[in-house]
């Protein structure tokens, strides 16, 4: 079993990256393979929100990002720490979770509304966002993933009366833990900052979320260190996700 730690900080040794090293501890003392990645070490590049994704099942852009991809596939468990920066998820991990759009796809559930072999050939084969990657003007482009995509939504909502539910490209059974860290000495402070968590890792990604822990009142580098509260909740996390275990159940 793979156990992979994110650390959505720009900063090593940190406070995050300790509670995020604590909780692997834990995940290898159950015998899991765990790997750390610090997404500050990765060259990824801005979404360019052109939809290439939704309909070629992977991002056009070549940099860093395509290796990541293969590590969130394997693994059985994730576990993503961030610290709060402005009172929102600090810029590595929000710039990351953009380029997680691939995982999801509308197209995948609905189908291609109306097109004839060749012409679902041609949109699977636009590469509508390496374009814009590559200093194009959006206004210059055709998008056709995009377009597809909003057609079949827009038939489906007119028939439905809802919103149709993406499918998830990481696959079943995979679970995750969240760690936050920040200066305020405020329980729950930051709300919105896990719900953009928990939406994204369980909705987007389908993990089943089996721990949520707020690190408050760490400012300073080794402030983590004096709360065993925290680094126990960690090392449990790690164990749950190694074991297979649910948690928190968000």
């Amino acid at each position: 079993m793979k156990i992979l730690g994110i650390v959505g900080s720009p900063r090593k040794g940190g406070n995050t990256d300790t509670l995020i090293d604590r909780a692997l501890e834990g995940a290898a003392g159950r015998k899991a393979d765990v790997e750390k990645l610090y997404l500050r070490d990765y060259n990824i590049s801005p979404c360019q929100g052109g939809f290439t994704c939704e309909v070629a099942k992977s991002c056009a852009i070549p940099d860093d990002m395509q290796r990541v991809y293969a590590k969130l596939r394997e693994a059985a468990g994730v576990i993503v720490g961030v610290p709060v920066y402005m009172s929102q998820i600090a810029a590595p991990l929000l710039n990351f979770l953009d380029r997680c759009r691939p995982l999801i796809s509308y197209i995948d559930t609905l189908g291609f509304p109306g097109l004839s072999p060749a012409e679902e050939k041609a949109v699977r084969e636009a590469k509508t966002c390496l374009q814009l990657w590559k200093g194009t003007p959006y206004s210059e482009l055709p998008s056709p993933g995009e377009k597809i995509m909003d057609t079949a939504i827009n038939s489906y909502v007119a028939k439905n009366h809802s919103h149709p539910t993406a499918t998830r490209r990481l696959g079943p059974g995979k679970k995750g833990a969240i760690i936050i860290s920040y200066g305020q000495h405020v329980e729950n402070r930051y709300p919105e900052v896990i719900g953009l968590l928990t939406n994204n890792l369980k909705n987007f990604w389908g993990l089943e979320i089996v721990e949520v822990i707020g690190a408050s009142g760490v400012v300073k580098k080794g402030d983590v260190q004096t709360r065993e509260d925290l680094l126990t909740r960690a090392f449990q996390a790690g164990h749950r996700l190694a074991d297979g275990r649910s948690g928190a159940g968000l």
